[in-house]
């Protein structure tokens, strides 16, 4: 009797230490991803690829993966991303926005990343007409992107903005410097038609027409811009006739009232 227990206290002890070994090792199996999961620098690379390759169904795969496999990674950043580059791709915006906007509120994003997500969030906002949201989100990725290409783009991007908001002087010198530093001669041309229509606004029409004569001087093969550019200044002229006929129009009645008066006295 004596012995059966003996025999039993042993079991139960050794039973104790299988399960205290076996518990490590239960946690990093259950870490582990299912079989034929891909790891998350492997579903960063697909992301990536899918990207470059425009695939939809890529993205969304990959996306879809990372977030099912992966939920508390801290690079789960590049899944929000990619979803946002994918609703943005269908015409889904309010979706997009949203995404980009979920993958900035994580921690440990790379600034030349957050850079391009802020300028991405900033064409959502555009495109669903929150141009206040648009323009502050297009300061931050101006702040933090050291791309001067890039860069270029951003500040026409924020002077174009500025130029929706009403606010034509800032809108001028923000896009004095994207003219600065962007060396595509398509955007510099949409770059200085943006600086004509916000001179045209501050009432500098001889600036405005300078700005669109250069245009299509130097880009008469600009897609739609150098049209822009013709049709203003057609606009400018009418003003100008306008104002001319209205000065004769002042004169001519200072003339009756200056009769009017000698017939009286």
């Amino acid at each position: 009797m004596l012995r059966r227990r003996k025999k039993k206290r042993k079991l139960k002890t050794w039973i104790r230490y299988l399960i205290f070994a076996l518990i490590p090792l239960a946690a990093f199996v259950w870490q582990q991803p299912a079989r034929g999961k891909a790891l998350p620098e492997e579903m960063i690379s697909h992301i990536q690829q899918g990207i470059d390759s425009g695939s939809r169904y890529a993205l969304f795969r990959a996306a879809s993966e990372f977030l099912t496999t992966w939920p508390g990674h801290d690079k789960i950043y590049w899944a929000h991303m990619a979803m946002g580059v994918y609703h943005r791709d269908r015409g889904d915006h309010e979706d997009a926005a949203a995404d980009f906007a979920r993958a900035l509120s994580g921690n440990g994003i790379p600034v030349e990343l957050a850079a391009r997500m802020h300028s991405y969030l900033s064409l959502e906002y555009l495109r669903l007409g929150r141009d206040g949201q648009a323009l502050a989100e297009t300061v931050l990725a101006c702040r933090m992107t050291k791309n001067i290409e890039e860069l270029g783009y951003l500040y026409y991007q924020k002077g174009h903005l500025e130029n929706r908001l009403k606010k034509f002087r800032e809108a001028i010198d923000s896009l004095n410097s994207g003219k600065r530093l962007s060396p595509d001669p398509n955007l510099l041309a949409a770059v200085m038609l943006e600086e004509a229509y916000a001179q045209q606004n501050l009432h500098s029409l001889q600036l405005a027409e300078m700005l669109y004569r250069e245009i299509l001087d130097k880009f008469p093969d600009a897609q739609g811009i150098a049209g822009v550019a013709q049709e203003s200044l057609e606009r400018i002229r009418m003003v100008r006739e306008m104002e001319n006929r209205s000065s004769r129009e002042v004169s001519d009645l200072k003339k009756i009232l200056e009769d009017e008066r000698r017939f009286f006295y």
